[in-house]
């Protein structure tokens, strides 16, 4: 619809993600990154001692600022206490 979007996932180190064949190795902060790139958007996958993530941004946001939300990101260390 011609607005930029993002989506961002965190799941577990042993959670499986699939990542297309015509990725990319890229590297930002010393991290290995996959990146698939299509006419409308960046996709981003990684994994760390925090688990596997996914980043999906359009292509209309520049390059530069999907680095710098990469950069931004925080991993969640535990999953949150149920509340009682």
């Amino acid at each position: 619809n011609g607005e930029s979007q993002i989506t961002y996932d965190q799941g577990s180190t042993n959670t499986s993600i699939s990542i297309d064949k015509d990725y990319r190795i890229i590297y930002i902060d010393e991290q290995e990154i996959y990146l698939t790139q299509s006419e409308y958007s960046y996709n981003l996958v990684w994994i760390n001692d925090y688990g596997s993530f996914n980043l999906i941004c359009s292509t209309s946001i520049p390059w530069e600022e999907v680095e710098a939300i990469f950069r931004s990101i925080t991993p969640i260390e535990e999953a949150p206490a149920d509340p009682e």
